[in-house]
């Protein structure tokens, strides 16, 4: 077992590498962002944006299945409280693609 007085310890434990997230802004590069008007999803007054790569298109066809996802995370949203407010972020990145959807669960 570890001493809890020992340095090691005592060190905050982090789930983010500093090393790695400083080599991934080495490799930034600017992404334009379109908003795509809001939308009703799973009860939710929903405001989707896009965020494309360089050499990355997000299609019609793209939106239309993030939709379907974020619809999926929506449907059970008010057991944790969501006030009906959402942002979805489809990202078409570099090395991926990202959906990150955010709810509001506090006035």
């Amino acid at each position: 077992m570890t001493d809890p007085g020992s340095p090691q310890f005592m060190q905050t434990p982090t789930a983010v590498d500093p090393g790695a997230l400083l080599a991934l802004s080495d490799q930034h590069h600017a992404r334009p962002v379109r908003p795509l008007g809001s939308r009703t999803v799973a009860g939710h007054l929903v405001k989707p944006y896009v965020i494309e790569a360089p050499g990355r298109t997000v299609t019609d066809e793209y939106v239309q299945t993030v939709l379907r996802v974020a619809a999926d995370h929506l449907a059970t949203a008010q057991l944790r409280g969501s006030l009906g407010l959402a942002v979805l972020l489809l990202h078409a990145g570099g090395d991926g693609d990202y959906v990150l959807v955010h709810t509001w669960i506090e006035g």
